[in-house]
């Protein structure tokens, strides 16, 4: 025999999943004092962020009815790369709330380039290399992934041209055009142009504004 639910119990758990993807189904149970499964209800259950150090929104759908005592939340999603996330579920009736076991949101896919920090280009003397830039290969969420290894390609996106840099030794200055005018484009080594990205980082030097690509 039950009586009436007192208590929430996290039955399962969520695991670690990827930012975007569904997490792994929660359940919650409504519970007599006792710690029995309080099968006759059938109330409301709400999902919030608990810890949330990713700065997150928490996707899907945040209230089911419970059936039989148990709530099931299948169809939650975050996109913030994150460690220690927690979820906190409540119903009404003066019952308290009762909050998950931390888990992990783990960076998708690489999908974009994103040069971190912003870069701006400051003045320096003709031929000298310009401020290095760091490009961060990350997921189609903006969290930076470290499951990418390979070059990464720099190219002048503000000339007018689009030529890309010479992946050449040193040498004289290069020029393109930009708005009918002309602009010369410092000489660069090639081992600054095109590296060898590890860890999803890769820096580079460039002049003008900064065009990468894989």
């Amino acid at each position: 025999v039950t009586g009436p639910p007192t208590a929430l119990a996290i039955s399962t758990q969520p695991t670690q999943s990827t930012a975007g993807a569904t997490i792994s189904a929660v359940q919650v149970q409504a519970q007599d004092a006792f710690g029995h499964l309080e099968t006759t209800y059938f109330g409301q259950v709400t999902v919030a962020l608990g810890t949330n150090p990713g700065s997150d929104t928490l996707g899907g759908t945040l209230m089911q009815r419970a059936v039989g005592g148990v709530a099931t939340f299948n169809d939650l999603v975050l996109t913030k790369a994150a460690t220690g996330v927690t979820l906190t579920f409540s119903t009404t009736g003066g019952v308290s709330p009762i909050t998950t076991s931390a888990f992990n949101i783990t960076a998708a896919a690489p999908n974009k380039l994103v040069v971190a920090p912003p870069w701006m280009m400051t003045t320096k003397p003709a031929n000298q290399l310009l401020d290095p830039v760091t490009v961060q290969v990350a997921d189609a969420y903006g969290n930076p992934t470290a499951a990418y290894s390979g070059s990464v390609t720099v190219s002048l996106n503000n000339l007018g041209t689009g030529k890309p840099v010479s992946k050449g030794a040193p040498s004289a200055p290069k020029s393109a055009s930009s708005n009918g005018a002309t602009r010369a484009v410092p000489a660069i080594p090639a081992s600054r142009i095109a590296p060898y990205a590890r860890d999803g980082r890769a820096q580079v030097s460039t002049a003008h504004a900064v065009k990468a690509s894989t």
